[in-house]
């Protein structure tokens, strides 16, 4: 398994790490149906932003 880039050096990794934790918080497991759009509402918008051209990477496996 490959090892995650460190979060201090990378703001947008950092950014989906902090969504990724106000989505959980505001996730309720007593209320599953009606806390799911909110807890996605709350990575959607930083999900949807764009990486820096350099963090996409392309790899094949060639026979």
């Amino acid at each position: 398994m490959r090892r995650l880039r460190r979060v201090d050096t990378d703001a947008r990794c950092f950014e989906i790490l902090r969504a990724n934790e106000r989505s959980l918080d505001a996730f309720d497991l007593q209320d599953l149906h009606g806390s799911d759009r909110v807890a996605r509402a709350k990575q959607a918008a930083v999900l949807a932003s764009h990486a820096v051209a350099s963090a996409h990477r392309t790899s094949a496996n060639v026979p």
